[in-house]
């Protein structure tokens, strides 16, 4: 199975990767179960480079994978548009 993502960067430290799915599921589902697993199927196959762990001092020097950040009314920074912070990063697509 091969997912199509789509990459941009935060405009902060982050990136956010968007992966479409068909509807078969609905939110709620994709929520609880597709995410989490995602997730935890990248940590299994990348684990000295990628962490679920909320703890900044125990993640440190890895990829911290945030999937909580899916949720209902959620913003989101969209592309080139600066974030409210100083110097106004922009967010980027990536390829």
């Amino acid at each position: 199975m091969t997912l199509d993502a789509v990459v941009k960067t935060s405009g902060k430290t982050g990136l956010h990767v968007f992966v479409p799915i068909e509807r078969t599921v609905n939110f709620d589902e994709a929520r609880a179960d597709l995410r989490r697993w995602w997730a935890a199927h990248l940590m299994r196959e990348h684990p000295k480079d990628i962490t679920m762990e909320w703890s900044v001092e125990k993640r440190t020097g890895k990829i911290f994978i945030d999937y909580n950040m899916n949720v209902r009314g959620k913003t989101l920074n969209s592309a080139y548009s600066p974030r409210g912070v100083p110097g106004a990063p922009v967010s980027m697509p990536l390829t």
